[in-house]
């Protein structure tokens, strides 16, 4: 199959994912673009990683003690530090701001969210030409741990989110094609959980679907743009950086 008509095709494949999902998260980090740093091998893995995202999230809550029903919108500016322990796995640690507002409300200043998280490199399966979607599909899990606090109106919010996340994505090599800079394309999808600790209120949906494109500049840059649907739609944009 030729360069071009392999972007087509991923380009394709990535309209039918994002068509398919239905309209508190998760901080997306960069994947690894090595096919052999894997659980399930299908080189030896940069072992530093670091990036920065912006992330719009808006989920559905139950205000503590009653029936009324509202959504809680964030905006937060976060960065996060990894180190690669093994070969599949990576351990990170991210911090940054947090704005939230109730409902049609204005944002608040801004306050601090942190946290601690896992990826997991689980399967990697090269694709043996000639097929439409080249050049291997790949298994991640992703485990995420946070701590929020921001001003709601006068009063000072506190909740904790534990979310789990596994993908399934379709990766396309395009080095070469003269039509495309980058040196691949990742597109996943997969279930998402997530729950929200707090005693101010309580999530409306757990569990949700994520699709997402992260795009190689290089093997070591990568650009990634997510969207979970929960009972609401949230959106995640970073870059990552693999030393």
């Amino acid at each position: 199959m030729t360069p071009m008509k392999k972007l087509t095709s991923l380009v394709f494949a990535g309209f039918i994912i994002v068509g398919l999902s239905s309209p508190g998260s998760a901080v997306p980090i960069g994947s690894d673009n090595e096919g052999m740093d894997y659980i399930f091998k299908g080189r030896r893995l940069k072992w530093l990683s670091a990036g920065a995202y912006v992330v719009e999230t808006k989920r559905g809550i139950t205000l503590g003690g009653t029936t009324v029903e509202t959504t809680l919108s964030t905006r937060q500016q976060l960065g996060y530090i990894g180190v690669n322990i093994a070969p599949w796995m990576t351990l990170y640690g991210l911090g940054g701001g947090s704005e939230a507002k109730l409902g049609g409300g204005a944002y608040s200043s801004s306050d601090s969210v942190y946290g601690i998280g896992a990826r997991f490199n689980v399967l990697n399966h090269e694709i043996m030409e000639p097929v439409m979607m080249e050049d291997r599909w790949r298994v991640s899990l992703g485990v995420q741990y946070s701590v929020n606090q921001t001003d709601v109106g006068p009063v000072t919010w506190d909740w904790d989110e534990l979310s789990v996340a596994l993908t399934f994505g379709i990766v396309n090599d395009t080095l070469g094609n003269k039509y495309f800079a980058p040196e691949s394309i990742l597109l996943y999808a997969g279930p998402i959980y997530s729950v929200l600790d707090s005693d101010r209120f309580a999530e409306k949906e757990d569990l949700g679907v994520v699709v997402g494109a992260e795009i190689f500049i290089t093997d070591s840059l990568s650009l990634d743009l997510e969207v979970q649907s929960f009972d609401e739609t949230s959106m995640a944009g970073g870059i990552n950086i693999h030393f």
